[in-house]
C-alpha cells in the first residue's frame, strides 16, 4: 500500500510519503509520475489506496475551473463529497458496490487521504469522515509504525521535515507494502519546495 507522513512543528508543516506502487503481487519501485502527494493551489493532497486514484484526481481536478479552498473540515468534506460523485457519474468503471455485506449507510471511497495546508493537517477516511490533526498524523499501512516513532521523536530536536523523513524510514523498515525513494514537501509560511532523499 504506502505511508505518507505529515507533521507540524514550529509553524512548518511537511509531509513525506514513500513511492512504491505495486500491481498485484508485483512492487513497481520505478515508474514515471508515482507521486503519491499533489499540489493542489494552497494545499497539498496525499493518497494511499489503488494507484487509478492519483489517475482519476488528477482528472477530477483539471475539470475544475478553479482549485478548491481545503482550508477546514467543512471545505475539505464538500469537495471529497464531490469527488466520490464525480467517481460515480463520470468514471463508470468505478464499482461503487463492490463490498456488498457493507451495511455502512455511508459511502465509500475506497481510499485515504492527507490533506496539509497553512491551515492545518487533515485525514479523511473512506466513509468520508474528515478529522483534524494538531501535531502530527499519517495513513496507509505504514502508518501506525510512523505513528509511534512520531510520538517517541516529536519532542526531540528535529523539525518538521526531519521528523516526517525519519518517521517515513521506520515505517519502511516494519511495512513490507511501502519502499522505494522518500519525497519530502515543506509547507513554510507559503513558500512550499518538493525534496527528494535516497533510502
Amino acid at each position: 500500500m504506502s505511508t505518507i507522513v505529515a507533521v507540524e512543528k514550529n509553524g512548518v508543516a511537511a509531509i513525506s510519503s514513500d513511492t512504491m506502487s505495486s500491481v498485484g503481487s508485483e512492487r513497481v519501485v520505478n515508474a514515471v509520475g508515482t507521486h503519491k502527494v499533489a499540489r493542489v493551489g494552497g494545499s497539498y493532497i496525499g493518497f494511499c489506496g489503488l494507484s487509478i486514484y492519483r489517475t482519476i484526481l488528477r482528472d477530477y481536478l483539471s475539470r475544475m475551473k478553479r482549485s478548491p479552498q481545503l482550508k477546514d473540515e467543512t471545505s475539505i468534506l464538500r469537495f471529497f463529497v464531490g469527488f466520490w460523485q464525480a467517481m460515480k457519474d463520470k468514471y463508470h468503471f468505478v464499482d461503487d458496490k463492490a463490498e456488498k455485506d457493507d451495511e455502512t449507510p455511508f459511502a465509500d471511497l475506497g481510499a485515504n487521504f492527507l490533506v496539509a495546508n497553512s491551515s492545518g493537517l487533515f485525514v479523511v477516511r473512506e466513509i468520508l469522515s474528515v478529522s483534524r490533526f494538531e501535531r502530527y498524523c499519517a495513513i496507509g499501512s505504514g502508518s501506525s509504525h510512523a505513528q509511534g516513532a512520531l510520538e517517541a521523536m516529536y519532542d526531540g530536536r528535529r523539525n518538521a521535515s526531519q521528523l516526517a523523513i525519519r518517521a517515513t524510514e521506520i515505517a519502511l523498515v516494519f511495512d513490507r507494502a511501502s519502499g522505494g525513494e522518500i519525497e519530502t514537501v515543506e509547507i513554510k509560511m507559503g513558500v512550499r519546495k518538493r525534496s527528494k532523499s535516497s533510502r
